[in-house]
């Protein structure tokens, strides 16, 4: 049986140049792709009208725009997540590029597995600087919960993966009061709920180079936010004890390094 999947697309003052290359990726897969759904966050500029101007729905597959007051990357992608159709659903930032043969081989290995456990297959993802590729663990066993966000291991970010709705809905979404590792927090708490996650080493998307991203620009913000999450995972015990000490101790050296004076547990 063929599964259902939406892609979702999600921005905010993202160039429209941008943000069409994203959606023109997306449409390249139209022939797996069930909808393209595309949630603009309450941007300030006219980027998304333009775009909306632009781009016309392709005949193989649905594209729709909505625009929401802003919220935050959690709480638009939650939108989308209420209006996907799919039974699987694939996230993109609005300067990500969709691999269609990544797409197909993460639907592959869900439909060799074929077990209602899994909540999602997750692949690399090529640098849009160098183009190298970021592979990750490929493995016969579920990922660990220690193993999630660490490079070369299980990877944090929601591109990286295709997810099945029942699970993202069973969890309730993204966490909207978390500004950082939000997708991190996600993946755990599926992974709690016993949903599984396997690996194919094909990358799923080509991530661009931000200079302006919130971790590079903001490096004492991105180290609060992480901050935020590990207190979260540490009370819900979403790692081991040892594995979110660890990343602490990662935390503080960080922000030693950044003369970040508002360091707290």
């Amino acid at each position: 049986m063929k599964q259902r999947v939406s892609c979702i697309i999600t921005t905010f003052n993202e160039p429209a140049d941008v943000l069409i290359g994203s959606v023109q990726s997306a449409i390249r897969c139209s022939s797996i792709l069930n909808e393209i759904i595309v949630v603009d966050d309450g941007s300030s500029t006219n980027s998304f009208d333009y775009v909306a101007r632009s781009l016309q729905s392709p005949e193989r597959v649905p594209l729709t725009l909505f625009r929401k007051e802003n919220g935050g990357p959690s709480s638009a992608r939650n939108y989308g997540m209420e209006k996907a159709t799919g039974d699987w659903i694939v996230f993109l930032d609005a300067d990500d590029i969709l691999l269609c043969d990544g797409l197909e081989s993460k639907l592959a290995k869900i439909s060799l597995l074929d077990a209602p456990s899994i909540g999602g297959v997750y692949g690399g993802f090529v640098w849009s600087d160098t183009e190298k590729v970021q592979r990750f663990l490929v493995s016969n066993q579920p990922a660990k919960a220690d193993c999630v966000g660490i490079v070369g291991r299980v990877p944090g970010g929601a591109p990286s993966y295709i997810l099945r709705k029942k699970a993202l809905v069973e969890v309730g979404g993204f966490d909207t009061s978390l500004d950082f590792n939000e997708d991190i927090d996600l993946i755990l708490r599926m992974v709690r709920s016993g949903w599984e996650f396997y690996g194919v080493s094909e990358p799923g998307f080509i991530r661009t180079v931000n200079p302006n991203s919130h971790t590079r620009f903001n490096k004492k913000k991105a180290l609060t936010g992480s901050r935020k999450f590990l207190r979260k995972a540490w009370r819900e015990r979403l790692m081991s004890r040892r594995e979110i000490s660890r990343r602490y101790l990662l935390n503080f050296a960080s922000a030693l390094k950044t003369k970040s004076l508002e360091w707290r547990f």
